[in-house]
């Protein structure tokens, strides 16, 4: 029986149940590589988030697992190994037209570990059908835990080095300081010293003076001081 099937037979309570779950986990994992990469290093920030920061930052792998899984059933049905191969395929197809497009835009290949992740997650969702019990297993560990893991490392090679990154004004700062919005706890604000990846503040919205708009942080490609 299909995954989607089981689902839709399942009771409501049941289905929010797993939702709220595997959303939560997708968004811990997700907040895991993000955070524990070197490039920052500051785990402890993970007990900051409460459970929409976690189910937000997990929205976008989540539609993504969502709309591979309509893609299978209205496009793939069970087959044979063949067309396993096939599907794994395309899923290599997308991937790489998926790197080629980001070092075209970005010039560097920031999203490796997303494209290796998102590769892995499509074969994995593949083998959630017609698969043995612990095959599935692992798959599940990969879409909920491993993939959203490499994302948020993927997400933070990214951002750490933006330009354009929002610059927050802040009391009390020295000119030294080049405070940059990173991300949201709660009601708090995470701020990056871009003049030092590995300094990082969380400030509620009373100390914010002022917010600059990524727009008016860049003038041909420089930063307005």
């Amino acid at each position: 029986m299909l995954i989607l099937d089981q689902f839709k037979q399942a009771a409501l309570t049941e289905k929010i149940a797993t939702l709220t779950s595997t959303v939560i986990l997708i968004g811990i994992s997700y907040k895991l590589g993000y955070y524990f990469t070197r490039l920052l290093d500051s785990l402890w920030i993970i007990q900051f988030f409460n459970v929409f920061d976690l189910a937000y930052s997990a929205l976008k792998l989540v539609i993504i697992y969502f709309l591979i899984l309509i893609f299978h059933d209205k496009v793939f049905v069970e087959g044979s190994g063949e067309r396993n191969i096939l599907k794994f395929g395309l899923g290599l197809i997308a991937i790489c037209l998926y790197y080629i497009y980001e070092m075209i835009t970005e010039g560097y290949a920031y999203s490796f570990f997303f494209a290796v992740g998102l590769f892995l997650g499509i074969f994995f969702t593949f083998t959630l059908y017609n698969s043995k019990p612990f095959v599935k297993y692992i798959a599940i560990v990969f879409l909920i835990i491993v993939i959203p893991f490499l994302q948020g490392i993927s997400d933070i090679q990214k951002n750490i080095h933006r330009a354009d990154l929002p610059r927050v004004s802040i009391k009390d700062s020295s000119a030294k300081e080049d405070w940059r919005f990173l991300d949201k706890a709660n009601d708090k604000l995470i701020l990056l010293n871009q003049n030092n990846p590995k300094e990082i503040k969380i400030v509620g919205m009373d100390e914010v003076k002022k917010f600059t708009n990524s727009s008016d942080n860049k003038i041909n490609g420089t930063i307005k001081n």
